[in-house]
């Protein structure tokens, strides 16, 4: 245990709770600052939030404090410590890089700004990194490869004729391309026994429904919404396939987690998820996601594939891998 106090910032989310509890019992205290308003265009936010954190990091005294989103709540964050002198760790997630400098102007120097005043940076893929670094050439950053890490305990049992895919409902994660794709492969003889399993929920829900419904596929396609983490490891454990083809994506822990539980993976061709899977090998890089790709997948031999992941994340997707990465960052900041 580092005999230290650590501070997390993030929004009020399952990754930073996640964070939190793979950090806790780690130092000799850790807090969270999370239930605030970082929102940007708030003029309430722009005159108390950075007060709020302010106040709060004086009364407990961090010894680091690890931001996470490079987006409004870095500039909150990072407005409010940098005057205190305080050493800075910053977390950058998929879209915070990807997505949110191409939204307009303000985000891109918003991005850039906090990139150019933390003084440690964390991604969880070396695509995401050199976005990040590509964002502030004019300044080298130290990024070290980390993700949260998966504690999953994969469910022994049998594998089913089954594809699962769990990302959410938004239309970055195109799950209708999933249905289209899962009904030309259905469409094929000898493949009546193949169902698809649909979980999580969004904003496009009813809509992927009447889509399955259209397709003729609705009395193989089952839609399970938002499950708990015990009845998602079952879900993987029955599962043949795991399917997640996102037009944009860093390291998914739902990928992470299917690899763990012998599913293979089919997934777009993201530079992220070419870090963890090599095509035809230990999974399926779908090059054209409305083409028929999980016949393609589906012919493919994937003798050792299970093998293969397993070995994989254990050696750089478990909690306590990742855990070990993260302690060394903060023990290299602490020395200096």
């Amino acid at each position: 245990m580092i005999n230290k106090k650590l501070l997390i910032i993030g929004s009020t989310s399952v990754h930073t709770e996640n964070f939190f509890q793979l950090m806790k019992g780690e130092f000799k205290e850790v807090q969270v600052i999370s239930k605030i308003n970082f929102s940007l265009w708030s003029l309430a936010a722009q005159l108390s939030t950075p007060r709020t954190i302010r106040s709060f990091v004086k009364k407990f005294n961090p010894d680091i404090v690890h931001i996470h989103q490079v987006n409004s709540v870095a500039y909150y964050a990072l407005r409010s410590v940098l005057p205190l002198g305080i050493p800075t760790v910053l977390t950058a997630w998929g879209s915070d890089i990807y997505l949110t400098p191409k939204r307009n102007f303000i985000l891109k120097s918003l991005v850039r700004w906090n990139l150019k005043h933390a003084d440690y940076f964390t991604a969880d893929s070396n695509d995401l990194a050199q976005a990040m670094q590509n964002l502030i050439p004019e300044r080298k950053i130290d990024i070290l490869i980390a993700n949260f890490g998966i504690n999953l305990k994969p469910v022994q049992t049998v594998k089913e004729k089954i594809f699962y895919s769990n990302r959410l409902h938004k239309k970055l994660y195109r799950i209708d391309l999933i249905l289209r794709a899962f009904a030309k492969f259905k469409s094929q003889s000898n493949r009546e026994e193949w169902k698809l399993i649909v979980g999580a929920v969004g904003e496009e829900t009813d809509n992927l429904k009447a889509l399955a419904l259209s397709l003729g596929i609705e009395s193989s396609t089952t839609f399970v919404g938002w499950l708990q983490p015990e009845d998602n490891a079952i879900n993987y454990a029955k599962a043949t396939y795991y399917i997640s083809i996102p037009e944009s994506d860093a390291t998914s822990i739902s990928v992470l987690e299917a690899m763990a539980s012998g599913c293979i993976p089919i997934l777009s061709d993201l530079p992220s998820n070419n870090e963890w899977i090599t095509h035809k090998s230990n999974g399926f890089i779908a090059k054209n996601v409305t083409s028929d790709f999980i016949s393609d997948a589906f012919e493919t031999e994937f003798s050792n594939a299970a093998e293969l992941n397993k070995e994989r994340i254990e050696r750089d997707g478990t909690k306590d891998a990742n855990r070990k990465k993260f302690i060394a960052l903060y023990e290299k900041l602490l020395a200096k």
